[in-house]
């Protein structure tokens, strides 16, 4: 871990990299890769789309030459040299308020995979943005108060929830979104989580924003990214990170309900 925990902790939680990296696009014809500011699924940083406006590594897209995008984050992901400490001050931040500036997710739960599918755009219907959509992320303009979602790449994951330790889940069964996987011709490679989900394992889960709309605060969660993934032995109730287990009943002593 190269920098302060809970600033990593924060950083590269939510949007698989939002604000946290850089993205290289592979282009077909041999050409120089085109960097971009990594702006994350559901949080655009800021940048120079205006004033005031986010900025779109989508933007910089072309579907019809480019095979691809790299995301690189520094080698960090949340769990990487996590304390106790570092996960409590994450678990405080983690809810459904809207009374929240700093919220970084809106629930975090004990959860089993049981399934996974294919890949598929954060696009309403799940197929590639158009070029005209891509384009036009270079001057964006807000859609009912909203900001665009800047276009990705998700791979799905069913998972059982057997305990909400953040938040509100509604549902024992849920299907949660990582950054990554490849549509067509065009894959996106994602900033690893701390513990790559398999089925039958099971693992401490943020739920970040929603899939199509970037959603938080207090949205109800039915499409939710799942910002990273940490082992999680029932047993012991022990967490694997970088740096050794954290006992979870440490990391949240002292944090409030919700």
């Amino acid at each position: 871990m190269k920098t302060a925990h809970l600033a990593a902790l924060l950083g590269l939680l939510l949007c698989a990299c939002s604000g946290g990296g850089t993205v290289s696009v592979a282009n077909r014809g041999g050409g120089s890769a085109v960097p971009a500011t990594a702006s994350g699924a559901s949080s655009p940083v800021s940048g120079n789309g205006g004033i005031g406006a986010p900025s779109y590594a989508a933007a910089y897209l072309n579907l019809q030459r480019d095979r691809g995008v790299f995301i690189q984050c520094d080698g960090q992901s949340s769990g990487q040299g996590a304390a106790a400490s570092a996960i409590h001050d994450l678990l405080v931040h983690t809810g459904t308020s809207l009374n929240d500036p700093g919220q970084q997710a809106r629930a975090v739960a004990i959860a089993t995979v049981i399934g996974t599918g294919s890949a598929r755009w954060n696009t309403s219907d799940g197929a590639p943005p158009s070029q005209a959509y891509l384009d036009s992320l270079k001057h964006p303009v807000k859609v009912d108060g909203h900001w665009p979602v800047d276009p990705s790449i998700y791979t799905p994951w069913t998972i059982h929830v057997s305990r909400v330790v953040r938040g509100e889940i509604q549902t024992t069964q849920i299907t949660g979104y990582t950054q990554g996987g490849t549509v067509g011709g065009f894959t996106v490679h994602a900033c690893p989580p701390t513990a790559q989900p398999v089925i039958g394992g099971t693992f401490l889960v943020w739920f970040g924003g929603e899939l199509t709309t970037g959603a938080m605060g207090d949205a109800p969660i039915a499409q939710p990214l799942i910002g990273d993934w940490l082992s999680y032995d029932p047993s012991t109730d022990t967490l694997k990170t970088a740096n050794g287990p954290v006992v979870l009943r440490d990391a949240l002593a002292g944090v409030p309900p919700g």
